[in-house]
């Protein structure tokens, strides 16, 4: 599914991401409807659908976090991002590694307690999922800093990433008052790991892009004791 998705990013733009995003939680929503007959929170449901059978297992079962897990051990070490450059490639998976496990670690903080988190109103899980998603970015930024990396690219993938930032936060708002949840927080935010999902492949994807067309701006600083080519 990430590459279909991405496939279409790529031949149609990024701004299509607007138009995904929508249809996944329309699929969401269709899905309980066909097979329960009723929207999500009905207290009268019918035959028991697949997306019922994920209300069994806990959140932090969610396709999200094997897939983020995946990418961190096992695809971003291995990114051919500029095999001719050694010491700059290290830098910008580093820089995806470290912004794929913010991510991990804050997902799992959001359903560390999960009976507390389906008791929350539609404002206070608005507020719980921000202040986690968005407002924690800074200690992504120390992060980096910790890790040596040069503050002009540490800079520049904040501005890369703001649009990605920007677009989580719009379905945030919109998820967190959509009527057919009916106080259901856990299909909330079932929907909302699915959008992340999407969201981390298109920055990664395109934090390469950008991180490619790097040349000058970084050629001479040094990182951990070498000279970035």
């Amino acid at each position: 599914m990430e590459l279909d998705i991405l496939n279409i990013l790529n031949l149609y733009g990024w701004h299509m991401l607007f138009f995904i995003i929508p249809l996944i939680i329309v699929y969401i929503i269709l899905e309980r409807w066909i097979h329960t007959g009723h929207a999500i929170g009905s207290e009268n449901s019918g035959a028991e659908s697949p997306i019922e059978r994920i209300k069994i297992k806990e959140l932090s079962q969610h396709p999200l976090f094997t897939a983020l897990n995946y990418r961190h051990t096992i695809e971003i070490p291995n990114l051919t991002i500029c095999p001719n450059m050694p010491v700059r490639q290290e830098l910008f998976r580093i820089i995806i590694g470290q912004y794929v496990k913010h991510l991990y670690n804050r997902s799992k903080y959001i359903v560390n307690d999960e009976h507390k988190l389906n008791t929350l109103s539609n404002t206070n899980w608005n507020e719980l999922v921000t202040n986690t998603y968005i407002l924690e970015m800074s200690k992504f930024t120390n992060r980096l800093r910790l890790l040596n990396v040069p503050p002009i690219l540490i800079s520049k993938f904040n501005d890369w990433q703001k649009d990605s930032t920007k677009m989580l936060l719009d379905y945030v708002n919109t998820i967190s008052t959509y009527d057919i949840y009916d106080g259901d927080n856990f299909m909330r935010t079932v929907s909302l790991f699915w959008v992340v999902n999407i969201l981390i492949t298109a920055t990664i994807a395109d934090a390469e892009h950008h991180l490619r067309a790097l040349n000058g701006e970084l050629s001479g600083i040094k990182f951990n004791g070498n000279i970035i080519e």
